[in-house]
């Protein structure tokens, strides 16, 4: 049987079309997270579309066994610039392997809130929470965003009294006098009551204190392992604790040993300048009333 040259012609054309197709993109692979409290279950699932590309997070929250939110897309963060879409959200869970939910009590108020851990992508920057709130009103679940960058935080009780706080660390230090590795981030708590976060940091001298000690502790060892060299993002999370204990009288000391020694040089201009925009940032930012 032969094959006419209009036929023969169509066929090649199309094996030839079906060489120069792409190769299929490999599935996305479908992942959850889940947690429990009382009377509150919540799961987030999500698509790992590719090496280091995820999104579609999708959170289900179910209150005494009924399911208020069910399959609800978390939105993604928008840090300025192209926002991302609707559906690229990525879970923190997909960068460190962590849990991505957490259901706690978070007010005392007997109502446990779904805390969303997410994440921006990139090297080093940014974590970040949705906090899931019942609604009574309404009968469902609004959501606050905060912020973290890269410190994240802990959840932790630290005033004891059964409501926990989120640890973290103040990321508006990080390149603020230097490169981000030589910054010192000084600590920051935060409480979440009403669909709210409150900074809360000036209430536990006693943590303010040992964060302080501990960038001392920093300042000292980067001394004597390098001499001189560039320890202005220390010395800075060191002042800003001393300032939020009430008195900047031991900051200002060390900053003018460290002027006099030579180690507020490097990145980001003269000893001076930086005393001076510390200064200023400490203000701006609440650390010196």
């Amino acid at each position: 049987m032969r094959l006419s040259v209009r036929l023969i012609a169509a066929v090649m054309a199309a094996a030839t079309a079906m060489l120069l197709l792409p190769a299929a993109a490999p599935a996305a692979t479908p992942k959850h997270s889940s947690a429990q409290g009382d009377s509150v279950a919540a799961q987030l699932d999500w698509l790992k579309l590719g090496p280091y590309r995820y999104g579609h997070a999708r959170l289900t929250i179910v209150r005494d066994g009924v399911a208020v939110l069910d399959h609800a897309t978390v939105a993604p963060i928008c840090l300025g610039g192209p926002c991302p879409r609707s559906d690229d959200a990525q879970p923190e869970a997909a960068a460190s392997g962590q849990g991505a939910l957490t259901v706690a009590d978070l007010d005392g108020d007997g109502e446990p809130e779904v805390i969303v851990d997410l994440y921006t992508g990139g090297a080093h920057c940014c974590s970040y929470s949705r906090v899931y709130r019942y609604d009574p009103a309404t009968g469902t679940y609004t959501d606050t965003l905060h912020l973290w960058g890269d410190p994240g935080y802990r959840l932790e009780d630290v005033s004891g009294d059964g409501k926990p706080e989120f640890v973290s660390a103040d990321d508006r230090f990080a390149y603020a006098f230097t490169d981000y590795a030589a910054s010192g981030l000084p600590i920051q708590i935060f409480a979440y009551a009403g669909g709210a976060f409150t900074d809360v940091t000036r209430a536990y001298p006693a943590l303010i204190a040992a964060d302080a000690a501990q960038w001392l502790g920093v300042y000292r060892r980067e001394r004597r392992r390098h001499g001189p060299k560039d320890l202005k993002g220390i010395v800075a999370a060191y002042v800003a604790d001393e300032y939020l204990l009430g008195d900047g009288a031991p900051g200002e000391a060390l900053l003018r040993a460290a002027k006099r020694r030579g180690d507020l040089g490097g990145f980001g201009g003269s000893a001076t300048r930086f005393t001076a925009r510390l200064h200023r940032f400490l203000r701006h930012n609440g650390y010196i009333a």
